[in-house]
């Protein structure tokens, strides 16, 4: 450590280590010099005052881990912490997180930039993925004469989705072969590899009454 000696007319040579005052600027970086003054004596020496900087960066991964393509990045539970040159730590906001991976299926790694240093952590996307569908609203006419046409007017088809969404749909198929026959007939409606189905009541034609 700094030792301070006051050297005497006579010779002597004592420590005044304690009792000397010492003065420095070291609020910024670069070469300073510290003056050390004992009465009305100073004497000065240079240090050099470095930086504190952040080294690198660590992250706590999010709460959330999994998600579903094109969803939104969820941070809560997310710790970033500054490692610094000092060797201090320090909890930090003011990061950047690249959210873009969100759009790709799969494992996928998430960067985290603060002071120009990089952390990551990783998520898994899912692709949204139909699980079935269901008639919500059968169609207005459930009779029919045999060989009659489908009438589909007032149907309602839901496809519901493995993120936990519904969303009516339009373009499914419907079997209309069972207007062929008389009967309680059930009807399937398809969607990709999915159906639902309806029953309608499909009569046959016969003859009530004859004129002249």
């Amino acid at each position: 450590g700094l030792k301070v000696v006051a050297i005497y007319n006579n010779g002597d040579k004592i420590d005044v280590t304690a009792d000397a005052k010492v003065e420095a600027d070291l609020t910024t970086a670069g070469t300073k010099t510290v003056t050390v003054t004992y009465g009305d004596f100073t004497a000065t020496y240079e240090v050099e005052v470095i930086a504190i900087v952040v080294d690198s960066i660590t992250v706590t991964a999010p709460t959330k881990t999994e998600y579903f393509v094109g969803e939104s990045l969820v941070l809560d539970g997310m710790v970033v912490t500054a490692h610094k040159n000092n060797g201090t730590t320090e909890v930090v906001t003011g990061y950047t997180v690249d959210t873009t991976v969100l759009n790709t299926v799969g494992t996928t790694t998430v960067t985290v930039t603060y002071a120009g240093k990089t952390a990551t952590f990783t998520v898994t996307v899912k692709a949204i993925e139909l699980v079935s569908i269901a008639i919500e609203t059968e169609p207005t006419d459930k009779e029919y004469f045999v060989g009659q046409t489908l009438n589909t007017e007032g149907l309602k088809v839901v496809a519901s989705y493995n993120n936990g969404t519904t969303a009516e749909i339009k373009d499914y198929e419907v079997d209309t072969t069972v207007l062929e026959t008389a009967g309680t007939k059930t009807v399937i409606v398809t969607y990709a590899d999915k159906t639902a189905t309806f029953d309608v009541k499909v009569i046959e034609i016969v003859v009530t009454d004859i004129v002249i």
